[in-house]
């Protein structure tokens, strides 16, 4: 470690805790939507002497709830023409309009314009 002690405590410095001398930070973590209905969160500290305190965790049951339907998005692009002729194709467009049928064949495929 390159900084000194003092360096360290003034640089983590806690504020000041609540009148019941507890610290609390609120913040809010997004849930994935999918995989496991129990998420384990996990915290520790470290005391002004950077020792590691306890590691407390807390697992997080997921309410049940309306199951989401699955999306995959699909971008497809062809370009035939381009400025350089060297780099011209033939058929780019017509590959990609052959896929968005294919794909478009797919019960439960919607196509958005």
């Amino acid at each position: 470690m390159t900084e000194t002690l003092p360096d360290w405590r003034k640089a983590n410095r806690l504020p000041d805790p609540g009148p019941d001398g507890i610290y609390r930070y609120t913040f809010t973590e997004p849930i994935p939507t999918g995989g496991s209905d129990q998420l384990v969160f996990s915290a520790y500290a470290f005391n002004e002497d950077r020792v590691k305190g306890n590691t407390a965790s807390f697992t997080y049951t997921r309410p049940v709830g309306p199951k989401r339907k699955p999306r995959a998005f699909v971008l497809n692009i062809g370009i035939d023409a381009y400025q350089e002729p060297r780099l011209e194709l033939n058929y780019a467009v017509a590959d990609a309009r052959l896929v968005a049928n294919r794909l478009a064949a797919i019960p439960g495929y919607e196509i958005a314009h």
